[in-house]
């Protein structure tokens, strides 16, 4: 009977002697890591939830956000644009509507508008805009007075003509201004602007057919009266 030798045996609690591993082959303990972070066992980390406190601080950013695009926003010049077109501020820009100068006017002077300057060069239809409320406007509106004084007039469309060092003193009483060139109006009128500026035509830019007579009384009906005598020898008067 052959006797076996159970010492002799392979132990299986005994270590097994191993081979260095070969360089960047990962260890055991990286494998061991590796597989307790992709454990499915383990509760994913959960959004912390908005408390109470947190609630009014969110609101305030909201409220700031919103007051930060109304302030970037420029304010619109009444009669001048609208809604669907506001210009930027100190920067010169085209009338977009086609109302009337009639209709610019009475919007203009029906509605809240203190804290704008604007400069209504009514022939070409362009404006610009100063905000009065900017600490800078009075030095950007008088270097820009400067820039055209040479070769403009200046008018308050109620009390006539202004130099520019006019404009400056009473801009924030007289805040929407009339300009205008002597080429272009020879000679320069001298009263009676509402008349005179509702007198362009919004498409051409040109004056009316009519006579305007800017030294009469009556020239808002752009007309005037002359006698004259008949073949008959009586006086007549006609309008023209």
């Amino acid at each position: 009977m052959t006797t076996i030798d159970f010492h002799s045996l392979w132990d299986a609690s005994s270590p097994v002697p191993m081979e260095p591993h070969p360089p960047g082959t990962p260890t055991n303990d990286v494998c061991e890591v590796a597989a307790i972070e992709e454990d499915p066992n383990t509760q994913p980390q959960r959004s912390r939830s908005i408390s109470h406190e947190d609630a009014p601080n969110m609101q305030l950013q909201t409220t700031l956000s919103a007051s930060h695009e109304m302030i970037i926003r420029p304010p619109i010049a009444p009669g001048f644009e609208d809604e669907s077109f506001i210009a930027p501020l100190n920067r010169m820009a085209n009338i977009s509507h086609h109302r009337g100068a009639n209709d610019i006017l009475e919007t203009w002077f029906r509605s809240p508008n203190a804290g704008l300057a604007v400069f209504y060069f009514f022939k070409a239809r362009q404006y610009i805009k100063f905000r009065l409320e900017d600490p800078h406007s009075r030095p950007q509106i008088t270097e820009f007075l400067l820039s055209i004084a040479n070769d403009h007039f200046f008018a308050d469309i109620h009390t006539g003509l202004l130099n520019w060092e006019d404009v400056i003193e009473n801009i924030n009483e007289t805040n929407l201004l009339l300009v205008f060139t002597n080429l272009e109006h020879d000679p320069p009128v001298a009263k009676n602007f509402w008349a005179y500026v509702c007198s362009f035509d919004v498409k051409t830019g040109k004056r009316h057919s009519r006579d305007f007579d800017e030294d009469n009384d009556d020239s808002a009906q752009g007309r005037r009266k002359r006698t004259e005598k008949s073949p008959s020898g009586r006086t007549e008067e006609s309008e023209y």
